[in-house]
């Protein structure tokens, strides 16, 4: 058990794994650090995006990650994802991190935006800002993260309630490099599974 939460059991990850990035400084040049930080949109004014700062939790949120060993696109999702919560701004550094670590710079992501808690159209990540997209027909099971050399990877993203059991099965299925079925598909499986 880590945090309270229960570990997701799973194969040893075929890629290495970073610690989620750790909390920011509440003042001063957030582009001069190494921060996080979030362009957010002025709903009620229409004004320009401002930069905000973020603090994803008093601790270190380590991604249940599970990424695929055969090449990525090889089939239909390239692994699985299960967030804690669907609060963006504190999923997204963590997962962020490691798929940089793991893949190479992200330069986009692609979520639906009828699950999410928040929308913003930057998330900056140290030194480099990653573009949001929002999109209302995109599968809320499905992430999209677009890598500098366009590489296009597809995740499965699990509901945050959903239990260890599914969680695992879900994951594991989502990154085993025979995997043809959708997300939804994928995701219906694993809580039918017996």
């Amino acid at each position: 058990m880590v945090d309270g939460r229960s570990a997701v059991p799973r194969p040893a990850p075929p890629r290495p794994l970073s610690r989620a990035l750790k909390g920011v400084v509440a003042s001063g040049d957030a582009d001069a650090r190494n921060d996080t930080t979030l362009e957010t949109e002025s709903a009620m004014t229409g004004s320009e995006p401002v930069r905000a700062m973020i603090d994803p939790s008093p601790s270190d949120i380590v991604p249940r990650l599970l990424l695929t060993t055969a090449d990525i696109g090889s089939a239909v999702l390239d692994g699985g994802w299960w967030p804690t919560s669907w609060n963006a701004t504190i999923e997204l550094p963590g997962l962020i991190g490691s798929l940089t670590e793991s893949i190479g710079p992200i330069d986009r992501i692609v979520l639906n935006a009828g699950v999410w808690d928040s929308r913003f159209r930057r998330l900056g990540t140290g030194s480099d800002a990653v573009q949001m997209v929002w999109s209302d027909s995109l599968d809320p099971a499905l992430l999209i993260a677009m890598i500098a050399d366009r590489v296009v990877i597809h995740l499965l993203v699990v509901p945050p309630g959903s239990s260890p059991t599914v969680a695992a099965r879900a994951m594991n299925t989502a990154a085993h490099h025979v995997n043809q079925a959708s997300a939804s598909d994928l995701l219906a499986a694993a809580r039918n599974a017996r």
